[in-house]
């Protein structure tokens, strides 16, 4: 097994920046649905590219692919090496059809279908918020959204250690497997 130094620290870190990501870009309830679904979108994107960029040993040669929303979600999870829970992949699905549906039609008529999928999952997940009401429209986005940046932003922040040491100790190994013999006189 690869020893992680200072996972508290690392967890510490990571947890400060999801807080002040949520402060800065879920404002109060109230506020413009359409806009903090096209947030969760934009921000659960990014964990799914810190998550592909911290798999691949020369990100360089995947900079000029673009991907889709969805294929960024079926790289990600053929490159984990566990499974997330079932919904973490259900929300980040969901977030992005709500956001197509926003994105091509403000008066999408799959649209109170779509909230209502978000309430069902938001009340299926296993924790709740302290005051956020996951029955509100609002509040199932911010307790889906919260669930998957929890997931893919742990998963990334354990995974970065545990990738880099083992190209590290495969390097090294390559390195010398592969060094010239000496010539026998």
């Amino acid at each position: 097994m690869i020893p992680i130094p200072n996972l508290q620290a690392l967890v510490d870190e990571r947890q400060k920046h999801w807080k002040e990501l949520v402060d800065k870009h879920f404002p109060p309830e109230g506020t413009d649905f359409t806009l903090v679904v096209l947030k969760a979108h934009m921000l659960i994107e990014q964990y799914l590219n810190a998550l592909i960029i911290r798999h691949c040993g020369h990100p360089e040669h995947i900079e000029d692919i673009r991907f889709q929303y969805k294929d960024k979600i079926t790289l990600v999870k053929a490159l984990m090496t566990f499974a997330l829970a079932d919904q973490v992949w259900e929300g980040v699905l969901l977030i992005n059809t709500l956001r197509n549906a926003l994105a091509h039609n403000l008066e999408s008529p799959n649209l109170q279908n779509h909230k209502a999928n978000l309430r069902r999952l938001a009340n299926g997940i296993p924790y709740s918020i302290p005051n956020i009401n996951a029955n509100t429209e609002y509040g199932a986005l911010y307790t889906v959204y919260a669930f998957c940046q929890l997931h893919l932003g742990l998963t990334e922040t354990l995974m970065g250690p545990i990738v880099e040491q083992a190209r590290e100790q495969l390097r090294a190994t390559m390195t010398v497997a592969f060094a010239p013999k000496p010539k026998k006189a």
